[in-house]
């Protein structure tokens, strides 16, 4: 039986994972990994009737991502280096599309593998910072 705390960062809540799911979800426990937790919300009164959750399944938060976009415009094409490297380092499984525009045609364009990246607010970041406020974002399905 494992007892873990969960927070979002505003609140926290106790979790129990109980013996017979235990071996199924415990390559998934990191710590400071971002995971998604499903299962019961039960109230405890060995701890003053707090709540607590009693774990079922827990979900890799990067199953979730659906795409990062980038908005880019013809100013930017002196940063493409950069925004290469940038996105080498943070590489992952989260396709990535450029989306571009000027006076005369606007599209999509979807990055092949190699671009993938691991999406996380620091790549959010670095991308405005390189490229200019809110040109990034991140897709959730």
């Amino acid at each position: 039986m494992a007892n873990i705390v969960l927070e979002d960062g505003s609140k926290k809540i106790n979790a129990v994972i109980f013996p017979r799911v235990l071996p199924l979800l415990s390559d998934k426990l990191v710590i400071d990994d971002i995971v998604v937790i499903s299962g019961k919300i039960k109230k405890n009164s060995k701890f003053g009737d707090e709540y607590q959750i009693i774990v079922d399944k827990i979900d890799i938060f990067d199953s979730y991502f659906e795409s990062v976009e980038i908005a880019l415009n013809v100013e930017h094409h002196v940063l493409f280096n950069q925004l290469s490297d940038m996105l080498h380092r943070h590489h992952g499984q989260c396709p990535v599309k450029f989306l571009y525009q000027n006076d005369n045609i606007e599209g999509q364009l979807l990055l092949p593998e190699d671009y993938f990246v691991k999406p996380n607010q620091q790549l959010i970041d670095a991308v405005d910072t390189l490229l200019g406020n809110h040109v990034s974002k991140i897709n959730y399905v």
